[in-house]
């Protein structure tokens, strides 16, 4: 064969092999990229459902302190958002709390938080050790 042929190949295989060098590169970039995201993705949902769990906490703790209609209305309304998302013995803890503020008993209320409360925790020290992830240090 003729040079001209043969470096036209060499010129053909080199650029063919750069393509697929750098599509196989920027494949295993965008995998990791999309992992990444996934995982803060699924960071902040974590971090907005403990901020609606704060929020329900406040709004019960000040309907036990006070009991208002406006203060009864929150707390309902905030129990009753976290009883659609919830599952398990979180939900039915959740349950329990949302019938004694219907019922009115400030004891009861705060006994059924404290034990909604000692759940979240109880799941959050669950879902730590499944993620291998340590407690927060104070």
């Amino acid at each position: 064969m003729s040079p001209e042929i043969i470096s036209a190949i060499i010129g053909v295989a080199s650029v063919i092999i750069s393509g697929v060098v750098s599509w196989l590169v920027s494949k295993a970039s965008a995998s990791k990229e999309i992992e990444k995201l996934k995982m803060e993705w699924a960071r902040e949902d974590r971090k907005a459902a403990d901020d609606e769990f704060a929020d329900m906490v406040v709004a019960v703790s000040s309907y036990i302190r006070a009991t208002t209609f406006d203060n009864s209305a929150k707390a309902i309304s905030a129990v009753a958002t976290l009883r659609a998302k919830e599952t398990g013995a979180l939900a039915d803890y959740l349950d329990y709390l949302y019938d004694w503020i219907l019922d009115g008993n400030k004891e009861n209320v705060d006994m059924a938080l404290a034990e909604v409360i000692q759940e979240k925790r109880d799941r959050k020290s669950r879902q730590n050790a499944e993620c291998g992830e340590q407690p927060a240090k104070k």
